[in-house]
């Protein structure tokens, strides 16, 4: 059953996507470079792009009608279509976890369309859908998504056994070459940590294991085996092909590339995009958001989901907790990154959030050896969240001193 919904999920989508999408160039933004980049296996814009550029190429090859165009942007409809089979997947583990054992053929069927029609509203919300319809990379990032939070969720809901190592490594594959797709990825990078907490409160013992480090080591490796895509942009631009953005063969234009130096770092455009940090900011941005997702998923999506918080209100603690996690993770990475570029010179703050984003790939890893070393210590890992806050409290507080209080030497 669960290859048939998969089926209809992927078809269903499949076929309307490619019966909406553009037959030539997309009349939207950074098509055509995209495009032009992928056909000729060259650089896109700032930061390159390579996994799409290729995965790109690939498509322009195999796909066996249309012009260079539509090939291309067929990419952008696969990576739709499996948008909705991995929001299918993720749920059906769900499920089957919360609902162990026989269940009764008919509250089966309706789970399950419940599931396909949850694939198709995320695949036919407005976002998505007009995305899917052009060549742009941010379907398939989306995509590439939701294949690390599966894994996640099956190593969680494994962890009552075992940590599994295999799928923890292809997910940290999976997180390494997305970094080449769109490097938004790094957000999801709060789970893996929760994963690591999980196993290791479910099973201390894992911590006086040596194997475990050893097997950690090889999970790093594959990480930075996942990171030498982005040789890609040197070794492509030696061979000057026609889409050669910034001439990153030399190591200051590839930094300059990666890091989107060109762009204003983290600004879509040097001069018409303001990195002003306020509340008042702060506020426009929540409300656009809002506004927006309500548009996208209309209300008969915030009525079935006030349905699912109610049914399931005996998890609303746990749901709460992993939802200000993850956004209180997402607005200190971004509150960090958007620090640097109003603190340092463009050139500075491109090497700087580089460093960062390397030392922040670390943190996972960095969060489990020292919560073993409180188990170690004091016997649970409690001390290290008691450590943990005191460094944070510090950090704001300096922060608060240097750069947001009134008549602060540097404020942002």
């Amino acid at each position: 059953m669960n290859i048939i919904l998969i089926a209809a999920s992927f078809l269903g989508s499949f076929f309307v996507l490619l019966n909406t999408t553009y037959a030539g160039i997309a009349p939207y933004r950074d098509s055509g470079d995209l495009i032009v980049s992928s056909f000729t296996f060259g650089i896109a814009h700032p930061p390159g792009y390579a996994l799409y550029v290729i995965i790109g190429k690939i498509f322009s090859i195999i796909v066996p009608f249309g012009d260079p165009a539509y090939r291309v942007q067929m990419f952008s409809v696969v990576s739709a279509a499996l948008c909705g089979v991995l929001v299918i997947m993720i749920l059906l583990e769900l499920y089957s976890a919360a609902h162990p054992g026989p269940k009764k053929l008919s509250e089966d069927i309706f789970v399950r369309v419940a599931f396909l029609f949850a694939a198709y509203g995320g695949v036919f919300s407005m976002a998505s859908w007009s995305l899917s319809q052009v060549a742009e990379m941010y379907t398939q990032q989306a995509m590439l998504s939701l294949f690390i939070i599966w894994l996640l969720v099956k190593i969680y809901l494994k962890s009552e056994r075992e940590l599994r190592l295999d799928l923890l490594g292809l997910a940290v594959l999976t997180l390494a070459l997305s970094l080449s797709m769109h490097q938004t990825v790094i957000l999801i990078l709060p789970g893996f940590g929760l994963i690591i907490l999980q196993t290791i409160k479910k099973h201390p013992s894992i911590l006086s294991d040596k194997k475990i480090y050893r097997h950690l080591g090889l999970v790093l490796l594959i990480a930075c085996a996942g990171l030498l895509l982005f040789a890609f942009y040197p070794i492509r631009s030696y061979t000057e092909p026609v889409a050669d953005w910034g001439n990153p063969q030399r190591f200051r234009n590839f930094i300059r590339l990666i890091s989107r130096a060109d762009y204003g770092v983290l600004k879509l455009h040097p001069e018409q995009s303001a990195l002003i940090s306020s509340f008042a900011n702060l506020k426009d941005q929540v409300v656009f958001f809002s506004v927006n997702m309500f548009k996208q998923m209309s209300p008969v999506y915030f009525i079935f989901a006030a349905a699912g918080l109610f049914f399931l209100r005996s998890k609303l603690k746990l749901s709460l907790f992993f939802f200000a996690l993850f956004f209180f993770a997402g607005v200190g990475n971004a509150s960090t990154f958007k620090q640097m570029p109003m603190l340092f010179a463009p050139r500075q703050a491109s090497s700087i959030i580089g460093w960062t984003s390397a030392i922040a790939a670390y943190g996972p890893l960095a969060a489990g050896l020292m919560m073993g070393l409180s188990l170690q210590l004091f016997g649970t890992p409690v001390a290290f969240f008691y450590w943990a806050a005191i460094f944070y409290a510090g950090n704001i507080a300096i922060n608060w001193a240097l750069y947001a209080r009134k008549g602060a030497e540097a404020p942002c």
